[in-house]
């Protein structure tokens, strides 16, 4: 068993090919996953990135482009419930629409964010559904208050 486990730990990655490149995988030292990525000729990360829990359930998942995250990103609880989302442009710079949830899946806030800066208004809520508080946001910062 102790044999077992050594192997696991030091041959942490398994290397595969794939149209998006060399895939390593890591591993937890119970067996599970624990990342799955893809990695160009130059080392960089290209294509799609996955992040699990012990338990195997994925946490995040998201795309990258030489070396750089782009694209939808994507967050999850350990109960499988989406914690939250977001878009990355070709700076690495979120952009678009914003939302966050509950561990039990009600929203907790959304917003719009603008080349990584949080801007527009953004409503907040409480874990029941109710909107706790609304603000108006500029370059990351609240303004009218």
């Amino acid at each position: 068993m102790k044999k077992l486990l050594l192997i696991i730990l030091i041959s942490s990655f398994v290397i595969s090919c794939n149209g998006q490149g060399k895939e390593i995988k890591t591993y937890f030292e119970n067996g599970q996953v624990k990342e799955q990525y893809y990695v160009d000729e130059k080392g960089q990360l290209n294509g799609e990135a996955k992040v699990y829990f012990s338990t195997g359930q994925l946490s995040s998942i998201g795309k990258y482009k030489n070396g750089k995250k782009i694209g939808e990103r994507k967050w999850y609880w350990s109960n499988g419930k989406l914690r939250g989302s977001i878009s990355f442009n070709e700076n690495e710079k979120m952009i678009g629409e914003w939302k966050e949830f509950h561990e039990n899946g009600q929203l907790d806030n959304i917003g719009k964010y603008e080349n990584g800066e949080k801007t527009d208004i953004w409503k907040y809520y409480f874990k029941k559904g109710q909107l706790s508080a609304v603000k108006n946001k500029k370059n990351g910062s609240n303004i009218g208050e």
